[in-house]
Order: C-alpha cells, then sequence, then structure tokens
C-alpha cells in the first residue's frame, strides 16, 4: 500500500514537468524524433533508387516470399509498412528501406500495394497488395 501511494505522488509531483517537456508527450513511433527522418516526404512518394549504405536495411537474412505483409498504417507525413516473420515477429518499415535477403527496397506505398525494387536490377520491379 505505501508503495502504490508513493508512485501515484511521484506522478502527480512530476506531470507538470513532463506537460512542460513537449517531446515526452509525443508519439514513440514518429520518425520525426529519429535521426534520419525526412518530414517533407509524403508517404504516396516514389522516391529514386537508393540503394547504398545510406539506405536501412532490414530483414536481410529471409526471403521476400517468407515475410507477409499484414498492415499499413498512413501518418500525415509518411506511411508505415507492417510484416510478420515466420517466426510471427511483426517489423515495420517505410519508404526507401530495403527489405529481404534479395534486396528489395520500397519505392512507392499507395493505399493498398506496395511497390517494391530490387538493388541489382532496378528494372526488376514487383507489387505487393494488402
Amino acid at each position: 500500500m505505501p508503495i502504490k501511494f508513493f508512485l501515484t505522488a511521484l506522478l502527480l509531483c512530476c506531470r507538470p514537468a513532463l506537460a512542460a517537456d513537449q517531446t515526452a508527450l509525443t508519439d514513440p513511433f514518429s520518425p520525426s524524433s529519429a535521426a534520419n527522418a525526412d518530414s517533407s516526404l509524403s508517404p504516396l512518394q516514389t522516391m529514386a533508387n537508393q540503394c547504398g549504405d545510406s539506405a536501412e536495411w532490414l530483414m536481410d537474412n529471409l526471403p521476400l516470399q517468407q515475410l507477409k505483409p499484414i498492415g499499413l498504417i498512413h501518418y500525415p507525413q509518411y506511411a508505415v509498412v507492417l510484416w510478420l516473420t515466420p517466426t510471427e515477429v511483426i517489423i515495420d518499415s517505410r519508404l526507401n528501406h530495403v527489405i529481404a535477403e534479395e534486396q528489395w527496397q520500397i519505392v512507392n506505398i499507395e493505399n493498398r500495394q506496395i511497390r517494391l525494387q530490387n538493388c541489382q536490377n532496378p528494372a526488376q520491379q514487383k507489387t505487393i497488395h494488402l
């Protein structure tokens, strides 16, 4: 009982400080807090092939056939694609991320589909419908 009272009192004491700090109340999943985020990008904007060192590489040990797209979240400035791995781990990706061991880059995210471009052969593209 005393611990619960102490935690409640601590929360009430710190609440004004948390409210004054705007970063404490922002969306923790927002890329605006990430160092490599670009808030000027639209989620429907098509990007040029950037499969170099600056691209973020995800799930590079899994073939694309084993990754199942399970969701798409649209925010005002970007979109997030949710993938399910064979071990039932959910991984999020965004525009320009490179996924799978075959190195597919996400070049376009639309309302119900994702367009991928192969990093080794940019002429090779795939569309995944959600």
